[in-house]
């Protein structure tokens, strides 16, 4: 797992589940684009053109952490703006999911979340709506 916005709040949430251990090998607090280059191979290129606030970003740092471990089978990244700073982005989260398919190929998966204004500027609130977006999106996803 590879977290940006949300500062580590999901594997919080992961690692209070009974027998995370089974399923949950780690996650990464990356906050700096120079981190998501250096570490995840984000290409910087990529964040040039599109930003760290993007899908794009999103979907390369999870498969940038898909790949640190061959033991991974599958990963989450998220990406956003939660402020304090204002922009326009401000609010927009992208979530992406990777995944180790039958053959070797990586399996990808994106969604784009808009925090509700009321949240937005409070960090814990905005952290925990997004674990309970992430979760409900991934169940949808699941089935």
């Amino acid at each position: 797992m590879a977290e940006s916005c949300t500062g580590g709040m999901l594997a919080a949430q992961m690692t209070s589940l009974p027998g995370a251990s089974d399923f949950f090998l780690g996650s990464l607090v990356l906050y700096h684009a120079l981190l998501k280059i250096k570490i995840l191979g984000v290409p910087a290129e990529l964040i040039e053109q599109e930003g760290v606030v993007s899908g794009a970003c999103a979907l390369a740092m999870a498969e940038g952490a898909l790949l640190l471990t061959e033991e991974a089978t599958w990963s989450l990244a998220t990406t956003g703006a939660l402020g304090p700073a204002i922009s326009s982005d401000l609010g927009r989260v992208f979530v992406a999911w990777s995944w180790r398919e039958s053959g070797g190929s990586i399996g990808r998966h994106l969604t784009q979340l808009q925090i509700p204004e009321d949240l937005i500027q409070r960090r814990e609130a905005s952290q925990k709506w997004i674990c309970r977006m992430v979760c409900k999106k991934f169940l949808e996803f699941l089935s």
